[in-house]
């Protein structure tokens, strides 16, 4: 199958558009699970099992591996205040 330019530029569009869906779905599940493993491991929790979790969100050297200069120069900037926030409404919601 023949590829045009302008074919490629519309591959490209798409596969921007996958990547950056895939990006944000990757920060939604990272932010959830940490937030439920930290809520589950708080001392005010009955959370009757060891918990296995994370050691921290990506770090600016570990981040710059999904970097893309045109559809993501920050792909997975800090998300230790999104994960803060998440746990907090649990802990709230659990009462502890």
């Amino acid at each position: 199958m023949a590829m045009t330019p302008e074919d490629l530029k519309n591959a490209r569009a798409a596969a921007r558009a996958e990547y950056a869906a895939a990006l944000d779905r990757l920060r939604q599940a990272y932010v959830s699970l940490s937030a439920i493993d930290q809520a589950a491991q708080n001392g005010n929790v009955r959370y009757c099992e060891f918990i296995r979790t994370f050691f921290s969100p990506p770090r600016a050297e570990e981040r710059k591996y999904f970097t893309h200069p045109d559809f993501a120069p920050d792909p997975l900037h800090d998300w230790a205040d999104e994960i803060n926030v998440r746990r907090e409404e649990l802990l709230r919601a659990l009462g502890a």
